[in-house]
C-alpha cells in the first residue's frame, strides 16, 4: 500500500523503472518545498535526488548525450515541438 504521508490516503501503486524491474520500484517521492529537487525512494533503502532545473537538465543531456535526436524528443518531451537543445 502506498500512503501520502500528510494526508494517510492512497496514492496507487509505485512507479517503475522502463525495465519492469520489480526491484526498482519507487516508493515514495518528496518534492522539496524550497527548491526543484524531488527525492525518490524505495523499499531497499535507496534514495535518489532529482534537480528539476531545465536549465541544469539541459545542460547535462548536453554533457552527457551531444542532445536528443527528434525521435528521443518525441518519446520524452511529447508536451513541446521538438528544438535542437545544445549548439553545434
Amino acid at each position: 500500500m502506498y500512503i501520502a504521508a500528510a494526508r494517510g490516503t492512497l496514492l496507487g501503486q509505485p512507479l517503475t523503472t522502463s525495465s519492469g524491474n520489480s526491484g526498482n520500484d519507487v516508493d515514495a517521492v518528496a518534492f522539496s518545498p524550497d527548491s526543484p529537487i524531488l527525492a525518490s525512494g524505495n523499499l531497499d533503502g535507496t534514495v535518489r535526488l532529482w534537480n528539476l532545473n531545465t536549465h541544469d537538465a539541459i545542460e547535462r543531456i548536453c554533457a552527457t548525450a551531444g542532445g536528443l535526436t527528434l525521435r528521443q524528443w518525441n518519446d520524452y518531451i511529447t508536451q513541446l515541438p521538438y528544438q535542437p537543445l545544445c549548439a553545434p
